[in-house]
């Protein structure tokens, strides 16, 4: 189930998919193809960085475990790594295995959902997308001459 009441109808987010079974990134990109997002498939950590400095993604979903990988970078070093570029990426991290949880504190950045691929489920995936989405803070400055906090008179 879709939030789009909260999204509007021209706003297309990217996603970027850093998986690396193609089965997997196969049910990706039918899980999400009719939801209002450009989703980009990286299958290796060089693919995924290149993509991450040209497209600016919105939401990072990603396995942890990445078989093969090369330049010494698991799902963790690399979401660490897009996270440093835009601060502002939203962290979903889909997984097999749970080894990795005790890992997860020596890094600063934080996911905004973990889902084991065992319990995975297309709806929930596409939820936690919109709720990562929904999430980010407001673009625009408080009006001018108004604070943000409480305010107090200085005639009382």
């Amino acid at each position: 189930m879709t939030s789009l009441q909260s999204v509007p109808k021209n706003q297309q987010y990217n996603i970027l998919v850093i998986e690396d079974f193609p089965s997997w990134q196969r049910s990706f990109r039918r899980f999400l193809r009719d939801e209002p997002f450009n989703v980009m498939i990286a299958a290796n950590p060089r693919d995924a960085l290149r993509q991450a400095k040209c497209c600016r993604p919105d939401v990072l979903i990603l396995d942890v475990n990445l078989s093969g990988v090369p330049y010494n970078m698991d799902g963790l070093r690399l979401a660490e790594q897009i996270w440093r570029w835009h601060r502002d990426v939203k962290i979903i991290i889909v997984s097999g295995c749970s080894e990795w949880l005790k890992r997860l504190s020596a890094y600063r950045f934080a996911p905004s959902f973990i889902i084991e691929k065992k319990n995975f489920d297309q709806d929930d995936l596409v939820d936690k997308i919109y709720s990562s989405i929904n999430y980010r803070p407001p673009l625009t400055p408080p009006e001018v001459g108004r604070t943000a906090g409480p305010t107090a008179s200085l005639n009382a």
